[in-house]
């Protein structure tokens, strides 16, 4: 994916969360641009948002996420 085609799909994505009151962090925005440009796979993709958003760190902090609610949605596909 060319790199300003990921940054309009990002802006899009973003534009339709907020409606739910959601939002990206810039460290969030950064998982994806890698898993978009293959620089990391599906596994670490999931594996880096587990850490990211159950590590000890400013951006994990503002997170309401838990683990198990992510675990939960990686594992069990909405219906």
């Amino acid at each position: 994916m060319k790199c300003y085609d990921l940054e309009e799909a990002l802006r899009r994505a973003e534009g339709n969360i907020k409606h739910g009151g959601m939002y990206l962090t810039e460290g969030e925005r950064d998982l994806i641009r890698s898993k978009a440009t293959g620089e990391i796979d599906q596994e670490e993709f999931i594996k880096r948002v587990l850490e990211y958003h159950t590590g000890n760190n400013d951006e994990s902090k503002k997170s309401n996420i838990t683990y198990g609610e992510i675990e939960e949605e990686i594992i069990t596909p909405r219906s």
